[in-house]
């Protein structure tokens, strides 16, 4: 059977198949998923933690020092500190018990509903983002004794600061969406910008944007009713610290420049060229910093005092999270034994082993990415009689991570022009008509080879290799990487299988599209809507691709699952593939010549954007235009 193809040959007049998949994330559907492992600050110098695999020993626990007390055996779905003493809780898998429960010496239930979030104001007041319940959807305020709706919109993200104001990132909302400040009473949109992150510091507002070119990319003040560009380089992380009065961020990229900087309001300057994988705050004048890049010399926890302006290393050991509650520290270990797993506390210059259990692990997802955490689900359809995609059958995949948009032709370049500069080579430098629209015209090789340059950029392992014995990082030429030559579990970016990427295309639906059996090119995806399909209505033609983000994401938090451009996933192609498929994490066939696609670009037809479509021509030689890829995470 002869494949239509759903994105354009490059320097000709041919497009090529590639249809939307699917993939899942729990931290909407499922807030269980969205727990954070670090043990949580709570009243006078007390923390709590989630264990979740210790059988009659698991459920939320709380130390004040000196020994633990278990709240409850129930699992946790998020937990968030309540007031100055308390705790706020939510539950999801306890039928009547499910909700936001209260802690304070008790439990007390305020709300039988599931949040999808929930932050807490320094009043102890709380708002959550509630997407379950239909018309009652929004984003409620409780004050301690009732629930108000503020909003019937759902934010992608929450900040409360101080008592009264929240700020929320609006995604799905059209030529509306924006971050919105609400000052107690009422609602106002500060900007039509979309951030990648933001972070509050005292009554001001930070946000790091990347998707608005030089004019606009990087870090930002918003305070009384201003804006004000503080950098024009994009920090991987941002904290603020010194009682609010600065911020520090990681800076990588930049050479000799990268590195831990501070902005003390007026200017910044360096305080080590050491790139850490994780930066947060301790007391009023201490930041602390996980380096795991620099050897025996470098590597573990590291100190910065603000007043005496050094470092001091705490301990060789690099954790797997770190969290502060005042001036102790609380860290986890999961690579040093029997005699060093678990939770331990830095306090008064010295370190105790709390518990040898190890919390729930941290499911925050890397900036700009989303964690869809392990499930199964029926891969394929019989909805439109496409051969390829049958036999529908159950594929169970482990968690990973996942682009939350399509690689922007600004994040291709600052990666393109580093590895070039690396020991990599290209074949197209890749085309995109704005800096935060998707690139294009790059080839499976150079895809691969990218991923591989940004996990390298990152201070990550790369995952693609020349070899089976995976002992030359492929960096130049065209090379048939097999799956033999993949390292699976390192921790690099790669791209997403064929079946995480139906996974994650689907958002938890089992329709033609992720929005149900029509989509529309008017208000749902770019693509071109001139022609009805399967009775569905017409729309518009764009004729280009656009920014990414500018349609509503998918059930999951993904943008441009449908349409924009096309993408290249992992898997080798083969028509009968699904008939011998194994069951669990497939990679694909272990032989071809052809790569397979996914979705349809912008100047394809409605048809070709099905959850389930196959595209079978992906010439991995090839830089198509109209097709694109995002980056994949294994979780380590």
């Amino acid at each position: 059977m002869m494949r239509k193809r759903l994105w354009q040959r490059y320097g000709r007049n041919q497009k090529i198949y590639l249809v939307a998949l699917l993939m899942t994330l729990f931290c909407i559907t499922s807030p269980a998923f969205c727990w954070t492992g670090a043990p949580i600050a709570w009243g006078n110098g007390k923390i709590v933690a989630l264990f979740a695999d210790y059988d009659s020993g698991n459920g939320v626990w709380s130390n004040d020092g000196t020994s633990w007390t278990r709240l409850t055996d129930w699992q946790s779905a998020k937990i968030i500190s309540y007031g100055t003493t308390g705790i706020a809780s939510s539950f999801n898998v306890y039928d009547n018990g499910n909700g936001i429960w209260l802690y304070n010496g008790s439990w007390n239930k305020i709300t039988d509903w599931i949040p999808g979030d929930m932050v807490s104001y320094s009043n102890g007041n709380i708002a959550g983002r509630f997407s379950q319940y239909g018309t009652g959807n929004g984003v409620y305020l409780y004050n301690g004794s009732s629930w108000s709706r503020l909003t019937d919109w759902q934010p992608e993200s929450m900040l409360a600061i101080g008592a009264d104001v929240l700020v929320g990132k609006f995604s799905q909302y059209g030529s509306d969406n924006g971050v919105y400040r609400h000052n107690g009473s009422s609602w106002s949109r500060i900007t039509d910008w979309l951030p990648d992150f933001m972070i509050s510091w005292g009554s001001r507002i930070s946000p790091v944007f990347t998707q608005y070119g030089s004019s606009g990319n990087g870090v930002w003040v918003y305070e009384s009713s201003s804006w004000k560009r503080i950098t024009d380089w994009t920090p991987s992380q941002l904290v603020s610290w010194n009682g609010d009065a600065k911020l520090a961020g990681i800076f990588g990229g930049h050479g000799t420049d990268s590195g831990v900087y501070s902005y003390n309001g007026t200017s910044w300057s360096k305080l080590t060229d050491w790139v850490p994988t994780t930066l947060t705050t301790m007391g009023t004048e201490e930041l602390i910093a996980i380096f795991k890049d620099y050897g025996t010399s470098g590597n573990g926890i590291w100190k910065y005092n603000a007043t005496s302006q050094s470092w001091q290393r705490l301990t060789d050991w690099v954790p797997d999270t770190v969290s502060a509650n005042g001036s102790v520290l609380e860290a986890v270990f999961t690579n040093y034994g029997s005699n060093g797993n678990g939770v331990w506390k830095y306090a008064s210059g010295s370190w105790n082993r709390q518990t040898d259990w190890k919390p729930k692990d941290p499911d925050n997802a890397p900036s700009g990415m989303v964690k869809l955490p392990g499930g199964s689900f029926q891969m394929g359809d019989a909805i439109d009689g496409e051969s390829d995609a049958q036999p529908v059958h159950t594929v169970a995949l482990s968690t990973f991570y996942l682009d939350k948009y399509e690689v922007t032709k600004s994040l291709w370049d600052e990666v393109y022009n580093w590895a070039t500069s690396h020991g990599y080579s290209f074949d197209n430098a890749g085309s995109g008509t704005a800096s935060n629209h998707p690139v294009n015209t790059v080839n499976w090789y150079d895809t691969v080879k990218w991923l591989n340059a940004r996990s390298e950029k990152a201070g990550r392992t790369p995952v693609y290799y020349t070899d089976s014995g995976q002992a030359t990082v492929y960096r130049t030429g065209q090379v048939t990487v097999v799956n033999t030559a993949v390292k699976w579990t390192a921790n690099g970016y790669r791209l997403p299988t064929e079946a995480e990427w139906e996974y994650a295309a689907r958002g938890g639906t089992t329709t033609r599209y992720y929005t149900g059996d029509c989509i529309s090119s008017d208000t749902q995806a770019n693509y071109d809507g001139r022609s009805s399909y399967y009775g569905c209505p017409t729309g518009q033609y764009r004729g280009d691709s656009t920014a990414v983000g500018t349609f509503p994401a998918n059930p999951w938090g993904l943008y441009d699952m449908a349409g924009n451009v096309a993408e290249w996933p992992w898997d080798m192609y083969d028509q009968s593939y699904y008939s011998s498929s194994p069951s669990s994490n497939p990679h694909g066939p272990d032989t071809g010549s052809n790569r397979v696609g996914r979705d349809c670009y912008w100047g394809y037809s409605a048809d070709g954007l099905r959850s389930a479509g196959r595209h079978a021509d992906g010439n991995p030689a090839e830089g198509y235009v109209g097709l694109g890829f995002r980056s994949a995470l294994s979780q380590p």
